[in-house]
């Protein structure tokens, strides 16, 4: 763990004889362990809405969907299903986004022993599979305990795992060979920040993958449904709890954002447009069984082609940027 470093002012951390966590002798703060978990979260630090954004993924506002955390039987048999998936077929994650996700990483060449940091790791989903199909080794973050716990509770391999705010994040300059971040961007105040944080970590020729959601998602799926049912349903990426309308980016402010902090060989992808979400979501269990068939390269041949104009477009639910550092 010698990537690891004092968020506050980036100096060594020392391991106190009581075995309690880690401490900085150069500010001196101090970030306790509980059950070998350390927590780099000042929590005296926060903004309300970090505060809130935490109190949401940690299950305690009951009136939000129950986080997947608190199911830690279901976390076990969903993670051994999408390391399966992956290891045999490939996707990053069961369904047509994970075929486009594996679709986008292979431009980044991920290569077994590499380090993947991934931000906003939940219950470490990302790190197994990334470890399933390019041998790469993890660390993961989360700001929810409850989904770090989780993750430890039901590891498969040996990534490690933290406590930690995407803002100010625990690890040395130049770390990381590869940092992903999937559905975090909106859920933090300082996107800009974040990004910079995630360029900070990465070594000389690393590699970033975003996920986030869009701001220009008319002609989606979600959007016609909203529209045709008078905003009766609950759907898409801006009703979901935690997530900031604010915070939705279209592609160009995305790419100038990430130029910003550094990056270079900046690409977008408007993802989830109409049809391919219409997939997932009305069929949620096909797509794994036709993985290794020759029908999936049929459908989603198909399923891009229909896609294709309003994702040139821009239009999409979300969006997927990659970028190369130096």
């Amino acid at each position: 763990m010698d990537y690891l470093c004092c968020p506050q002012c980036r100096s060594s951390l020392d391991l106190p004889g009581n075995g309690l966590g880690l401490s900085c002798s150069s500010c001196g703060s101090a970030f306790p362990a509980e059950g070998g978990l350390v927590d780099f979260v000042d929590v005296r630090s926060l903004e309300e809405f970090a505060l809130w954004q935490r109190a949401v993924y940690d299950g305690l506002i009951t009136s939000a969907r129950i986080p997947d955390h608190k199911r830690p039987e279901a976390v076990a048999l969903y993670l051994d299903y999408c390391v399966d998936v992956a290891g045999r077929y490939g996707p990053l994650m069961p369904g047509w986004l994970g075929v486009k996700c594996r679709q986008v990483m292979d431009t980044l060449e991920p290569r077994p022993g590499e380090l993947l940091l991934d931000v906003g790791c939940g219950t470490g989903t990302m790190l197994a599979m990334m470890e399933a199909v390019y041998g790469t080794r993890g660390v993961g973050v989360d700001f929810s305990r409850g989904a770090v716990e989780s993750a430890i509770a039901c590891r498969r391999g040996e990534s490690e795992f933290f406590t930690a705010d995407a803002l100010q994040l625990p690890f040395r300059d130049g770390s990381f060979d590869i940092v992903t971040a999937l559905s975090v961007l909106e859920h933090v105040s300082d996107p800009a920040r974040m990004i910079s944080e995630i360029g900070r970590v990465l070594k000389p020729g690393g590699r970033m993958l975003l996920h986030t959601a869009s701001k220009k998602n008319r002609w989606t799926w979600h959007w016609w449904q909203r529209l045709t049912s008078f905003g009766r349903y609950g759907l898409g990426v801006d009703d979901r709890v935690g997530h900031d309308q604010g915070n939705f980016f279209e592609q160009e402010g995305l790419e100038s954002m990430v130029r910003v902090a550094g990056l270079d060989r900046v690409r977008t992808y408007a993802v989830h447009t109409m049809y391919t979400i219409m997939f997932d979501e009305a069929f949620p269990g096909l797509l794994p069984r036709l993985l290794g068939t020759r029908l999936l390269d049929t459908i989603n041949s198909l399923l891009d082609t229909a896609d294709a104009f309003p994702s040139r477009m821009g239009y999409g639910n979300e969006i997927l940027a990659t970028a190369w550092k130096g």
